[in-house]
């Protein structure tokens, strides 16, 4: 009787969550247009500040950050690498973070209505069961942090449903070395139990307090590539520290 009634509640606030999204955006639409259409970046993030705030407001997601300080001390671009474990990782980083993002995840999210915009005018798609198009998008994330705005990479390149921990892609890492910017590791500790990927019916939502850990940064200035298993190790072992389970072994 508990899980059935633990069902129904989910599966409301759920469509209640999806509501929310689609109304708050579709009400700041005419703004988006303009934005998207002109590539206007700053103007882009900050309208999602606005969708991002007035959402979780809407819900009841209230983020718990902590070391949120160390996040406001970049006055040039930063590579931030974080775990993956539901879509509110996304939704949430404009909340903490109001300086220009450019988002890089999986190809799939174009799929999403309304979601695939963003990734159609500002952030960068990336089918990585087609190496060309991998290879177009980290150059699109180079160009992005010449530009001087900060990149958001989910090194698993998928969400965990668990909140377990997946294997690391290379590419954040490269990245971040090839451009010689630094690297700061962001762990959201429990966003799976608050909006699970999964199954409508089957998988987790509620409103309430994710937890978001933040980690010193990692200077990448002067390192190869030769270096890029010993910087991968160093987020990997914050990552583990500050989430709920261990990572994967490959």
């Amino acid at each position: 009787m508990f899980e059935i009634l633990r069902r129904i509640l989910t599966s409301i606030w759920k469509i209640w969550f999806a509501f929310c999204f689609a109304t708050v955006f579709l009400i700041l639409f005419p703004l988006f247009w303009i934005v998207f259409k002109t590539r206007f970046q700053r103007g882009i993030y900050i309208l999602k500040i606005i969708l991002s705030k007035t959402v979780c407001g809407l819900v009841g997601i209230f983020p718990k950050v902590i070391n949120h300080n160390a996040i406001h001390h970049f006055s040039k671009p930063v590579v931030f690498v974080c775990n993956h474990s539901s879509y509110l990782d996304i939704l949430l980083f404009p909340v903490i973070f109001n300086q220009t993002s450019i988002f890089m995840a999986k190809a799939e999210l174009l799929k999403i209505p309304l979601f695939n915009m963003f990734f159609k005018y500002s952030d960068i798609p990336v089918d990585r069961k087609r190496p060309i198009s991998g290879k177009a998008a980290f150059d699109q994330a180079a160009d992005k942090l010449r530009n001087g705005m900060h990149m958001i990479i989910f090194p698993e390149g998928t969400i965990s449903s668990s909140g377990k921990l997946l294997p690391f892609k290379n590419g954040p890492f490269k990245l971040a070395i090839d451009m010689q910017v630094p690297l700061l590791p962001l762990a959201f500790k429990n966003n799976w139990k608050y909006l699970q990927n999964g199954g409508f019916f089957k998988s987790l939502g509620q409103p309430g307090f994710p937890e978001l850990h933040i980690g010193p940064p990692i200077q990448t200035q002067g390192l190869s590539n030769q270096h890029l298993e010993e910087v991968k190790q160093k987020v990997l072992n914050f990552m583990q520290l500050h989430s709920v389970s261990q990572c994967l072994k490959k």
